[in-house]
């Protein structure tokens, strides 16, 4: 079994540029990115939008994901969190908005939809590597809690108690995949108690859940450079950045919650803060 990785780094909290070297199998990119402050309170929503002197990103003929279908393995303790229910209609919806209309472009495909969900009480523990992560989807799998579907983005959404090797460290989350199986897969961790300051860009939640708010942004992320370099090999600039990476940390224009939250996006009728994607039509980042 080979098992590559792709990460999305942490804010850092003084918004330097922060140089991080993943190793994906064969390759070897730099990943580098410029962060903002995680809490953008402060900050005027005008500056929250990637530089346009990024290079663009291209495709370099390699597989896509066509009709992605969410798959989500709650790990940890999720009993009684209202996340479940936040994040799952998350992903019910997302596929649905003019922001994953961006994905299409990639692609030429269909937008994402929601699968199906299993819980994971600890099966590996609540201290986790990347190979971990690849046993609880296969367990889950073997199991049949979960369908096999080559099309399936496998995610594993652990609790707070749970920590990951790059977890707050150097990642927030990331996706990657097992050969020869194909199966795509992807890390999100909640980091309401282990770092609410490296993995949100704000420390007020829109809809009271500050863990769960956080890594829907996370979420989006990694669904989307799955779905569009998931091989890692597909699309990515000359830096190795994936489009997700090139927007990340930048949220567009901001409205604001009556708790005084920011968002930029409503899916379901509920209020998030996604950051923006990089579009491929004006190779810049975008909401839309």
């Amino acid at each position: 079994t080979f098992l590559s990785v792709r990460y999305l780094t942490y804010a850092d909290l003084t918004g330097k540029t922060v140089a991080n070297t993943v190793n994906v199998g064969q390759q070897v990119r730099d990943s580098i990115q410029t962060y903002v402050e995680p809490s953008i309170a402060n900050v005027n929503p005008d500056a929250l939008s990637a530089a346009t002197t990024q290079p663009n990103i291209t495709y370099h003929e390699n597989p896509v994901m066509k009709c992605p279908v969410a798959y989500v393995v709650w790990y940890g303790n999720w009993t009684g969190n209202s996340g479940v229910v936040l994040i799952e209609n998350f992903l019910k919806g997302i596929g649905s908005t003019s922001w994953w209309g961006m994905a299409t472009e990639y692609t030429n495909g269909s937008n994402i939809i929601f699968g199906q969900a299993t819980y994971d009480n600890y099966s590996q523990g609540k201290s986790l590597n990347q190979s971990m992560v690849f046993a609880i989807v296969t367990k889950a799998i073997s199991s049949q809690a979960l369908p096999f579907n080559e099309n399936g983005i496998y995610f594993v959404l652990t609790s707070s108690d749970v920590n990951e090797t790059e977890f707050c460290t150097s990642a927030c989350g990331w996706h990657s995949y097992d050969w020869p199986t194909k199966l795509i897969y992807s890390w999100i961790g909640n980091s309401e108690l282990q770092c609410p300051q490296r993995c949100s860009a704000q420390q007020t939640s829109p809809n009271g859940n500050f863990g769960a708010d956080a890594m829907a942004s996370v979420i989006a992320h990694e669904a989307m450079e799955a779905t569009t370099d998931p091989f890692l090999n597909a699309w990515f600039d000359l830096n190795g950045e994936e489009n997700a990476d090139k927007c990340a940390w930048t949220f567009g224009n901001l409205m604001t919650s009556s708790n005084g939250a920011y968002y930029n996006m409503i899916v379901g009728g509920v209020q998030f803060l996604i950051q923006q994607n990089w579009n491929l039509s004006i190779q810049n980042c975008s909401l839309f």
